[in-house]
C-alpha cells in the first residue's frame, strides 16, 4: 500500500505497508489508513498517519490476525464506519459458501 500526494503528485510515493497490502481505506477523519493482507501475515492492520507538515505514517499494527479470521475469506466488501471506530465487512465463510454481514464494534 503506497500514499501519494494531491494534487502535487510529483511529490513521490510513500509506502505505508511492507508486506503488501489491498483494498486501503481511509478513517472518515483522514488519520488512519486501513488495508488487508491476505498473505503472510493475514489480518486486516491499520496505519496511523499525520499529514503535516509532511506525510508520516506509522507502523502498521494489525486489529485482526489470523485467529481472529479463521474460516473467513475477506472478499474485500469493507468500509470504515463513518465515526472511524467500527468496520463494516461483509465476508464469506468459508464452510458455508454464502455472504454475511458481520458487525465488529471497538476494534481500535
Amino acid at each position: 500500500v503506497y500514499v501519494q500526494s494531491f494534487p502535487n503528485v510529483d511529490a513521490g510515493l510513500v509506502q505505508v505497508s511492507v508486506d503488501g497490502g489491498a483494498t486501503p481505506q481511509w478513517s472518515p477523519r483522514g488519520d488512519r489508513l486501513f488495508f488487508v493482507r491476505r498473505q503472510g501475515r493475514r489480518g486486516v492492520f491499520v496505519v496511523d498517519v499525520t499529514t503535516s507538515p509532511v506525510f508520516r505514517a506509522s507502523a502498521p499494527r494489525e486489529l485482526y490476525g489470523r485467529a481472529q479470521l479463521e474460516g473467513v475469506e475477506l472478499d474485500g466488501g469493507w468500509a470504515v464506519g463513518p465515526d472511524g471506530e467500527r468496520l463494516l465487512v461483509l465476508a464469506r465463510v468459508a464452510s458455508h459458501g454464502r455472504p454475511q454481514l458481520v458487525r465488529v464494534e471497538n476494534p481500535l
